[in-house]
């Protein structure tokens, strides 16, 4: 794509260049505030008002965070969106689960396409998540907070066959969540975003307009994901999923006639609707 503003070249440079800018800012806040001499970014730093819980973790080293003193932090501090009744835990993982999300990303590393080099940018750890109590999808659950800019929190979907598969797809999801999320450190993107309701095609319900089109975006990074994979991963599972996705992903577009964008905002969905008309 030419010069859009998620993928290719141009993607991938916007993004960075925007990304670097918000944590060499939010590294100074918590260092000149905190008198402290952290050298790096840590997703953790986002959730500005809990430094004094999270600074402990400020300086994981791992991409998937296995450390139980440090899941018991993140667990102190953050809860999936709207799932307060289906209890999970950040700390109970076992080898074969941790295995399967570490297969994933590797998965998502090595196919050499617009959302590995998205993916190893914007994305420093990855929490796993273990349902405790309640029924959750059987693809897996995945979540990314502005107060964790950087982190995605994961689930092992519940299938027999193509759990890597559906995992990857999971990865490339929250990937296009850290890229909205990055560019809402420049700009909000849209101005009635919490006000006005708008249908997801994620989660099948009205949500806010804000929140319907993190997760356009989230498709349009699945479908990208797939829709590059190399021929040697060609499956029907993967065919399946990538034709119900585009279909949604270009149904979402049409979904914001009520919405008000900021010159930006406009930017991005235009962008977005040329990749539609690409595939």
């Amino acid at each position: 794509m030419k010069d859009s503003w998620f993928f290719g070249n141009s993607g991938l440079k916007r993004l960075k260049e925007i990304n670097d800018s918000f944590r060499h800012k939010a590294l100074y806040q918590i260092n000149s505030t905190n008198k402290c001499s952290f050298k790096n970014y840590s997703p953790w730093m986002s959730n500005y008002s809990n430094h004094l819980r999270l600074k402990n973790i400020y300086e994981l080293n791992e991409k998937i965070v296995t450390s139980n003193e440090a899941l018991n932090t993140i667990e102190s501090q953050y809860y999936p969106p709207e799932d307060k009744n289906n209890f999970v835990s950040f700390s109970t993982m076992e080898e074969t689960e941790l295995d399967l999300i570490k297969a994933a990303s590797d998965k998502v590393m090595s196919s050499n396409n617009d959302i590995s080099l998205l993916f190893d940018e914007l994305v420093m750890n990855i929490v796993p998540m273990k349902t405790t109590k309640g029924n959750f999808q059987d693809i897996g659950i995945g979540f990314s907070s502005h107060l964790a800019k950087g982190a995605i929190f994961l689930s092992v979907p519940f299938l027999e066959l193509n759990s890597v598969n559906q995992l990857a797809i999971n990865i490339a999801h929250e990937t296009g969540h850290q890229a909205l999320y990055v560019y809402q450190t420049a700009d909000p993107i849209i101005e009635n975003g919490l006000s006005t309701p708008v249908h997801s095609f994620v989660r099948k319900t009205d949500r806010p307009a804000i929140q319907s089109f993190h997760a356009t975006i989230a498709l349009a990074f699945m479908v990208r994901f797939i829709s590059q994979l190399p021929e040697s991963d060609e499956s029907e599972y993967l065919a399946d999923n990538l034709n119900v996705l585009s279909s949604d992903f270009k149904k979402s577009l049409d979904s914001y006639g009520n919405v008000t964008f900021t010159e930006f905002g406009k930017i991005l969905l235009d962008d977005l609707r040329c990749y539609a008309n690409e595939i």
